[in-house]
């Protein structure tokens, strides 16, 4: 029976030691004073925008503490002179690599798969319940280590964690045992409960800056050039993960349709184009829907929509660094929108994100999106 050791598909990168992550400076400083200090907390939240660096941190941190032999880094420019890290070769470092660490536990919606109850089992994992939190956390934190001094247990997508399941784990996150270590890894700290955020220590991450994101992406992703890298790290609005992702999709392609409709957006054209971009939602959902079997349609064509309208910001944005004189690298944008109108309509898609997170019927939302897009930009 797999336990909450078992990997998903996708796993963070293998063989990630605590100083590789980059470009979080503060993150690393902190995690380093928490170890330099008599007390190191037993439950944080590591939050910020995804695919930025949480769930690598969280595993350079785990295999730090589980490290048989931690050394000093000598190339941590981000966490400071006199860092700890993991040694990255010891037996313990091996199985954290492997991921067959069994002092580590990686817990994520899909562990209700693997529950022992029939009826668990058979539910969509749409959220993390108290069962999967009450099996694979709250029981196994009672339990010893088995081979380190620490149990160190890794909770991804810590905000779709149920009211419930935060409750019931109120206590862990309280009094846990001195030898286990929680990490909650969250995209936004406000949508755990109140009372979880104050039994843990709140860890902040930053987007990365574009130029990584792109250079990171002609070593990663097949087949993109540094022109197309750096046009998807800037859509990816300095998340790494999400810029894979774009790749993966041929979201590029899809940005270009979304820069030619916005450039000649007139009021005739505004529900063909919406028509449109109801459809292109309704598709990339599909990718959504393929790295993720239990995530719903409507959640799919959520994360879709975000995209679609991220990506319109964007171009409405970088029209506002040309007024201001900043170079940018999208195609499809050409210099002779008047900033008050780039500003107004980014205002506009900021406004039906907020509808849309509330429910919002999505094509009544678009619909309304593109007429007032269509009437800024004539208007003015």
């Amino acid at each position: 029976m797999p336990s909450s050791k078992s990997k998903p598909a996708d796993s963070p990168i293998q063989n990630v030691r605590l100083s590789d992550v980059l470009h979080q400076s503060r993150a690393q400083r902190l995690i380093q004073q928490s170890l330099a200090s008599d007390r190191f907390p037993h439950a944080f939240i590591f939050h910020g925008p995804d695919g930025v660096g949480k769930e690598t941190f969280a595993r350079g941190v785990a295999k730090l503490l589980l490290c048989e032999s931690p050394q000093v880094a000598t190339d941590s420019a981000d966490s400071g002179s006199g860092a700890k890290d993991s040694c990255g070769s010891c037996r313990s470092c091996t199985l954290v690599d492997a991921g067959n660490h069994p002092d580590l536990h990686l817990v994520y919606r899909q562990l209700a798969a693997h529950h022992p109850d029939a009826t668990v089992r058979g539910r969509k994992a749409l959220d993390l319940g108290v069962d999967v939190v009450r099996h694979f956390v709250i029981d196994a934190v009672g339990l010893r280590p088995t081979v380190g001094p620490v149990k160190v247990f890794i909770i991804r997508e810590a905000d779709k964690i149920t009211p419930a399941a935060q409750n019931a784990l109120l206590k862990t996150l309280e009094e846990p045992p001195e030898t286990t270590i929680l990490i909650l890894v969250a995209s936004a700290a406000d949508r755990l409960l109140a009372t979880t955020r104050s039994r843990c220590q709140l860890i902040g991450f930053a987007s990365l800056p574009t130029e990584f994101v792109a250079q990171r992406l002609t070593e990663l992703a097949e087949g993109v050039d540094s022109e197309r890298a750096g046009s998807l790290a800037t859509l990816a609005q300095g998340s790494l993960g999400r810029a894979l992702t774009y790749a993966q999709d041929g979201f590029a392609e899809t940005f270009g349709e979304i820069a030619s409709m916005l450039s000649g957006l007139d009021r005739m054209s505004a529900a063909k184009h919406s028509k449109r971009l109801v459809e292109m939602a309704k598709e990339s959902a599909n990718h959504y829907k393929s790295r993720d079997k239990n995530l719903s349609d409507s959640a799919a064509r959520r994360e879709a929509l975000g995209d679609i309208l991220g990506a319109m910001a964007t171009w409405y944005g970088s029209h506002l660094h040309i007024a201001s004189g900043r170079l940018q690298p999208l195609p499809g944008v050409r210099d002779g929108m008047e900033p008050e109108v780039a500003a107004r309509s980014i205002d506009a898609i900021s406004d039906a994100e907020s509808r849309l997170s509330q429910n919002a019927h999505a094509p009544l939302c678009i619909d309304g999106l593109m007429f007032e897009l269509a009437s800024v930009a004539i208007c003015g």
